[in-house]
């Protein structure tokens, strides 16, 4: 569902959500999730976004995927470096990372891409990407909370 609000002598402002947002490994494999719970919601003023995204789920006993984690739904792709300046700013949570080093988790978003990705930071300041090294099969309740925002290209 989106709303738009557009404005005379300024920047248009829209609201909306995104249907059924879901995770996915870089090679999926025979990898599968049960999803739980799933919402996007945004506001974008300008090419400024806003979002908000939470999701839980459970994955199967996958083995043969691999890769990084990601969710392939923020409404409008990043923009490129030459108009970056504001550059992607988020915070997150992830349940049951598997790494008891980590300190933060940190959802983030390549220029040109609507793609969030996933990575740690641990106490030496070490960031590593979510991967399935980090994401074991067969676990039940994964809660990914994510709100940030970007320059829309």
């Amino acid at each position: 569902m989106t709303r738009a609000f557009p404005r005379s002598g300024g920047e248009d402002i829209e609201i909306g959500t995104v249907a059924s947002p879901t995770v996915e490994f870089g090679t999926p494999g025979d990898s599968s999730f049960t999803y739980t719970h799933q919402e996007l919601s945004y506001i974008r003023y300008g090419n400024l976004v806003w979002f908000f995204l939470s999701i839980k789920f459970d994955t199967n006993a996958y083995t043969t995927a691999s890769g990084l984690l990601q969710c392939s739904v923020l409404p409008f792709a990043a923009a490129t470096p030459a108009n970056f300046d504001l550059g992607f700013t988020a915070s997150g949570f992830f349940s049951k990372l598997t790494s008891a080093a980590t300190i933060m988790f940190s959802p983030y978003v390549l220029p040109g891409s609507s793609a969030l990705r996933f990575a740690t930071v641990n106490s030496a300041g070490t960031r590593t990407i979510v991967t399935t090294a980090k994401v074991p099969a067969s676990v039940t309740d994964y809660v990914i909370s994510a709100c940030g925002i970007y320059r829309k290209a």
